[in-house]
């Protein structure tokens, strides 16, 4: 796993500011997380681009643009599970929690 705790980013957090994260980072994902690093969702290339379709400021809240339900995996799952969950859905990648929803991690396919 790369260095995942770069791609946090706080409700409210401006879409421009996300933006600017999803571009240094070079993940493609950015996570939204509340104090507790409670995962809250995610900021995707696709939600970004889906967001300015809809005409959304770039002054907006992530939260106005993120999606709220994305597809975890549990931290006591085998790295095989994982990949699998990600194959049948064409994830590029996927947030590892604990059974608090608190983010541990995050795994890439190309990690995988």
């Amino acid at each position: 796993m790369k260095q995942w705790d770069r791609i946090l980013v706080a409700p409210g957090t401006r879409l421009d500011e996300a933006i600017a994260i999803l571009d240094r980072e070079g993940l493609r994902i950015v996570l939204v997380v509340d104090a507790a690093r409670r995962l809250l969702g995610t900021l995707t290339d696709g939600d970004v681009r889906r967001a300015l379709l809809r005409h959304l400021p770039l002054s907006a809240p992530v939260d106005d643009a993120m999606s709220t339900k994305p597809l975890t995996a549990s931290l006591d799952w085998t790295k095989e599970r994982v990949l699998a969950l990600m194959e049948r859905h064409q994830l590029l990648h996927i947030p590892i929690l604990d059974a608090a929803n608190h983010i541990t991690g995050l795994e890439t396919l190309h990690d995988l």
